[in-house]
């Protein structure tokens, strides 16, 4: 019949349709996160490593755990010593969904992305590209100053090529407190343009750096030195034969200070008073928290990166200041005294000299140090001076490692007769230091032994030393002492008899 006919054409023509559009529909499934053949990839799914680099940028080794934790201080920023890091999607045979992947650096990326809060700068960021792009591998190396710092906002923040890390200006400074950051990564998987806070499936801490088994972290990043530390006033010196013992107070509670150096200088030239003792570790190297870092120490020749718009103006000292009255433009304050604690008429605000040596009543200490009264101690400038102890450069280091609950040690190798000055340093496990309190002037001198001190003391000993007998009563001085001895032996033989 006509109508059954035309009712199995229409049939046959919505089947045919049909069967087009899910075969026109076929590859856009396939393209989906969603799809039953392929997944959007997750953090497993990726190798990300950090790099320790040189001056140039080059690759030097690994980030160690260690390096992870304490690397990364307030030099190493302000110096733009580079992380080099490998991005790679593992090839394990798994389909993956070919979704745009954006890879950012920073710390709290997915908040900042997305948010309208101005406290939240969004991150730097370094690729943008499709899921098989990350076989071969993406990465960059970045500064320091982004694992804290989002960028400044430039062409209305929707140039991509502005926000890469060798070109966005950081809106932080490589000062303030411990932070911590990394890659992230974000999967646009929807329908809405860029990345949403909940696309972000690596957020700065999923790496290959720490040990299989334990649960990886990203890089920390120390700016600030110690905070609990000796008063400056708490400095004090022993003199003795071609040494010095520096010793301190250290504060109630502890410190949170690392370990110690001292630092010395010849008074009078400015120059290091002993050699050897601190060499450069190498820019790769991490101490493990034996020795403390300042710019000057580890770019001398100027940073290997800049942020754009930077400043050279800003001064990143650290060290502890004076307090007391209001400075005027002479250098003196306002209530008589100059910044470094003497008044104008050459003597100390407490009555001591300004040399910082001791008082004529120093007594003599059993390891043949002379310990002596009051004394002067002062702390350096704000700003860090080119040479002398205040610089904190290495070749001014005249003391080992001195671990956090130390608090005094000996400073051999000087010249008797000729005035040294010394400076306390305290440093946190990423080698951020801050300069504690100086003492300037001190004077080693030659040590007596008793019988030396007796004769030079006009003999107020006698003359019948160990190794010195005098003629006039050495016969009865010899007796004296030959039956002295036989006496303390017939006491022994009694005592043993006893027992």
């Amino acid at each position: 019949m006509p109508g059954t006919k035309l009712m199995r054409d229409r049939t046959l023509l919505t089947a045919v349709t049909a069967a087009l559009l899910s075969l026109t529909a076929a590859p856009a499934q396939a393209q989906s996160p969603d799809s039953g053949s392929a997944t959007a990839p997750g953090a497993d799914a990726f190798d990300i490593r950090y790099f320790v680099t040189d001056g140039e940028g080059n690759r030097v080794r690994q980030m160690t755990k260690n390096d992870m934790q304490y690397f990364v201080n307030q030099a190493r920023c302000e110096c733009g010593q580079k992380i080099d890091t490998q991005v790679r999607l593992l090839n394990t045979g798994t389909m993956y969904s070919q979704i745009l992947i954006d890879g950012y650096v920073g710390t709290q990326c997915a908040t900042a992305e997305t948010s309208f809060n101005p406290q939240f700068k969004r991150c730097s960021k370094f690729t943008s590209a499709q899921t098989n792009n990350y076989i071969t591998g993406q990465g960059i190396a970045f500064s320091p100053i982004w694992l804290v710092s989002g960028i400044v906002e430039a062409g209305g923040g929707t140039n991509d090529e502005l926000r890469h890390p060798d070109v966005a200006t950081p809106a932080s400074t490589c000062s303030g407190p411990t932070g911590e950051g990394g890659i992230w990564l974000c999967g646009q998987s929807d329908s809405v343009a860029g990345c949403q806070a909940e696309e972000f499936f690596i957020q700065g801490g999923t790496n290959k750096n720490f040990p299989e088994g334990e649960t990886s972290k990203g890089i920390t990043a120390d700016f600030q030195p110690p905070q609990a530390l000796p008063e400056a006033d708490s400095l004090r010196t022993s003199v003795g034969d071609s040494a010095v013992v520096v010793s301190w107070t250290l504060p109630f509670g502890g410190t949170d200070a690392y370990g110690f150096r001292v630092l010395c200088e010849e008074s009078d030239t400015g120059n290091p008073a002993v050699e050897g003792v601190a060499s450069d570790p190498g820019i790769a190297a991490n101490t493990y928290g034996t020795i403390y870092y300042t710019k000057e120490n580890l770019c001398p020749d100027g940073a290997f990166w800049e942020p754009p718009n930077s400043s050279d103006d800003t001064t990143t000292g650290g060290d502890t200041t004076t307090t007391g009255g209001d400075t005027t433009t002479d250098g003196t304050t306002t209530d008589g005294t100059t910044t470094d604690g003497t008044t104008t008429d050459g003597t100390t605000t407490d009555g001591t000299t300004t040399d910082g040596t001791t008082d004529t009543d120093g007594t003599t200490d059993t390891d043949g140090t002379t310990t002596g009264g009051t004394q002067t101690s002062t702390v350096c400038p704000e700003d860090r001076p080119a040479t002398g102890v205040c610089s904190l450069k290495w070749e001014y280091i005249c003391s080992e490692h001195l671990a956090k609950n130390t608090n005094s040690t000996r400073i051999k190798g000087l010249e008797n007769g000729k005035k040294y000055n010394f400076l306390l340093v305290a440093y946190d496990q990423s080698g951020n230091p801050i300069s504690v309190g100086k003492i300037d002037d001190i004077e080693p001198v030659q040590t007596n032994d008793l019988w030396e001190q007796c004769e030079a003391d006009g003999d107020v000993c006698g003359r019948a030393g160990f190794c010195d007998v005098d003629p006039e009563r050495s016969f009865g001085g010899g007796l004296a002492l030959l039956a002295g001895i036989a006496l303390l032996a017939a006491a022994g033989r009694r005592i043993r008899k006893t027992a």
